[in-house]
């Protein structure tokens, strides 16, 4: 889990909408929301 904020922090990702993503049941291997708006994938 620290790896995966310390990842989302350094792309400028969300990590509270990483969160609520996760909990929400989404594929976060999907991506999720930077700033703004645009789509990044965690895992290359």
């Amino acid at each position: 889990m620290e790896e995966l904020i310390r990842i989302a922090e350094e792309r400028g990702i969300d990590v509270e909408d990483l969160i609520i993503n996760a909990s929400s049941g989404i594929d976060p291997l999907e991506g999720v929301e930077d700033e703004d708006g645009t789509r990044q994938e965690i895992f290359n």
